[in-house]
């Protein structure tokens, strides 16, 4: 994936293949986040760097820098039917069928949903057994 520092009161739609997931606007420290698939969001910079590390140099003209996941597992459960709720950044998000619902274990509070082709782009399923 490919980030750069975000501008404070910008407004972004994360859609992909036209289907919009929420809507967000960057706040002071965040980082915008283009995944490979295209689509983007925000990132509050505490959970950017608990998740990703530098992947290489500036990629784009406009600033973007190539990051890797740092490894961090994460749960994740498949949405059986669409849904709706209120995101963790304060804005609806709206999870169609096929979506992966993702949590920080570290962090409960920490769910978002991720449409299907997005999670197959960035996620890397791993067993885990308790």
């Amino acid at each position: 994936m490919q980030a750069k520092s975000a501008v404070p009161g910008t407004h972004l739609t994360t859609e992909v293949e036209g289907f919009e997931v929420t809507s967000l606007v960057a706040q002071q420290g965040d980082w915008h986040v283009r995944n490979l698939d295209g689509s983007e969001y925000f990132l509050s910079d505490a959970k950017f760097r608990l998740r990703y590390e530098v992947g290489g140099l500036v990629d784009d003209v406009l600033g973007f820098q190539s990051y890797q996941p740092c490894g961090q597992t994460m749960l994740a459960v498949p949405v059986s039917e669409a849904v709706t709720f209120m995101g963790p950044w304060g804005t609806r998000l709206y999870a169609m069928e096929g979506s992966m619902l993702v949590q920080d274990p570290a962090m409960p509070q920490d769910t978002y949903c991720v449409h299907p082709k997005s999670f197959q782009a960035t996620y890397t399923p791993v067993d885990i057994h308790y």
